[in-house]
C-alpha cells in the first residue's frame, strides 16, 4: 500500500507519493482573489523598463503607448499599459489598469514575474492610489509601493522590436 504525505511550506501545498514517482505542487491562497494565469490586456499598448518604481525610467514603447495611459489617468478613463521590468533571463510584466467610477479613479497593478525560457507565476493584483498626474507621468502607490508610469515626455517612446 502507498501511503499519501501532504506537507506545508510556506504557503505552498506539497504531495509526495511515496514511490517517488510524482510530485506535485499547488500555490494555495491568493489574496482571496483566486489564481489568475493571464494579465489584463494593455489597450494602450505595452513599454519596456529596467525597474518599476518611484523612477521608472522606459528604455523603450509603443509609440502613444505612455501618452494613452496618462491621459486615461487624467480624464478618469478606462485604459491600461504594460510596463515589462526585464533583466537578463527574468523579470516582471506588469499592467497598470484605470477604471473610472466612484469620487477617485481605481487604478489597479496586475503583475507576473517570469524566469526564461518561459516560465511564468501566478498574476498578482494590489488596488494603486493615484496620487499624481504630471508632465512626468502618472504617480502610484501601489501596496506600499510608490511607482511612477512615465508620460511621453523626455523622448522615452520609441517603436519596440516585434
Amino acid at each position: 500500500m502507498k501511503r499519501t504525505r501532504v506537507v506545508i511550506l510556506g504557503g505552498a501545498a506539497v504531495v509526495v507519493l511515496a514511490a517517488g514517482t510524482a510530485v506535485a505542487a499547488t500555490q494555495l491562497g491568493h489574496h482571496g482573489t483566486g489564481t489568475t494565469t493571464t494579465l489584463p490586456t494593455a489597450n494602450c499598448g505595452s513599454a519596456t523598463a529596467r525597474s518599476v518604481d518611484a523612477s521608472t525610467v522606459v528604455t523603450m514603447a509603443d509609440p502613444g503607448a505612455l501618452t494613452c495611459f496618462t491621459n486615461a489617468a487624467r480624464a478618469c478613463q478606462p485604459a491600461a499599459v504594460q510596463i515589462v521590468a526585464r533583466g537578463v533571463d527574468a523579470g516582471t510584466d506588469y499592467v497598470f489598469k484605470v477604471q473610472s467610477g466612484g469620487k477617485s479613479c481605481r487604478v489597479t497593478e496586475s503583475s507576473q514575474t517570469y524566469v526564461e525560457p518561459g516560465r511564468h507565476g501566478p498574476v498578482r493584483s494590489v488596488t494603486c492610489d493615484q496620487t499624481g498626474v504630471t508632465d512626468e507621468g502618472v504617480t502610484l502607490a501601489c501596496g506600499g509601493q510608490d511607482v511612477l508610469v512615465p508620460s511621453a515626455g523626455g523622448g522615452h517612446e520609441r517603436p519596440m522590436a516585434g
